[in-house]
């Protein structure tokens, strides 16, 4: 009995599994457009752990001596220290020109455009403001070395009026003499031993010179180059004011120097702060700016032409 059933029990397990048969057609089928699955991005074959550092050199490109441009200044950082030089101030003065034609037309610019003459004694006041350190407003920065002094003018017993161009070489207490441009506020003891003397370094350029930065600060060289650069241009024919590249030049000949050393300086040591701060402030005082602090470049054109 049990072998005649068995087939039949077969028989009827292969009819009910094909009626349970499930259609997988409609799956395969599907509209792609309803896949939302995204393939995952290609994974990146670079180690930055392991990556070489950049073997580019720092620029050693020389300070840009292109033409001063005349066009209105586009907005600086506020922490950039360069000036934002009026564009109308520089208007009428050709920058193609070279030698003692851009020095002429430097002068006659400076000359016109002064509101006032500014006086010797009067400069004691000017100068408490002129040379304030812009970090610590409650000091001058004493002019070669640095040094805090007092915003108080006690008839030079703690600091003097330093004539970076000096007294007996033409420039007195008047005109050149009084120009706040030129004088700066330098400790006693520091102004008693520059002298006279044409700027130099000793060692190379003989007895007769000083070295501006032979307190500590080399950045002074550069600040005293252009301030003898504006004085040379300014006073040029009202007061016969020369540069020499002989540190033994006597008084009389009304020269200041060493030219060639100072071309250098202004080329090496680039506009300190303390420039910037009070070329903007003697130029809103008495509408005169120092174009060398503007446009460093102006003085090889001028002397190196």
């Amino acid at each position: 009995m049990k072998k005649r059933l068995a087939p039949l029990i077969c028989f009827l397990a292969a009819l009910f599994l094909a009626s349970c048969d499930v259609d997988t057609s409609s799956i395969s089928n599907t509209d792609s457009s309803t896949d939302t699955t995204t393939s995952a991005p290609a994974p990146t074959t670079s180690d930055p752990t392991t990556s070489e550092p950049s073997t580019s050199s720092p620029s050693t490109s020389e300070p840009s001596t292109s033409e001063p441009s005349t066009s209105e200044p586009a907005s600086s950082d506020s922490s950039d220290d360069t000036p934002i030089v009026p564009s109308a101030y520089y208007s009428k003065v050709d920058f193609s020109q070279t030698g003692n034609t851009l020095r002429g037309n430097l002068a006659t610019l400076l000359n016109n455009a002064a509101n006032s003459v500014p006086n010797y004694s009067k400069l004691n006041t000017t100068l408490l403001k002129s040379d304030l350190n812009p970090k610590d407003p409650k000091h001058l920065v004493g002019f070669y070395d640095r040094a805090p002094l007092n915003p108080v003018w006690d008839s030079g017993a703690t600091w003097n009026k330093e004539h970076v161009w000096p007294n007996s070489r033409g420039v007195g207490k008047s005109g050149p003499g009084a120009d706040p441009h030129m004088l700066r506020p330098t400790s006693v003891k520091v102004n008693s031993g520059r002298g006279n003397n044409f700027y130099g370094i000793p060692s190379k350029d003989g007895a007769n010179t000083y070295d501006p930065g032979s307190e500590g600060y080399p950045e002074y060289r550069g600040m005293a180059a252009r301030i003898i650069f504006y004085t040379a241009t300014r006073y040029w024919k009202l007061n016969g004011l020369e540069l020499s590249d002989n540190p033994s030049d006597s008084a009389s000949k009304k020269t200041m120097g060493k030219l060639s050393r100072l071309l250098e300086w202004n080329a090496t040591y680039p506009v300190d702060p303390t420039e910037t701060y009070r070329n903007e402030f003697l130029y809103k005082q008495y509408n005169v700016r120092n174009p060398f602090i503007d446009y460093p470049s102006l003085a090889s054109k001028i002397w190196s032409a």
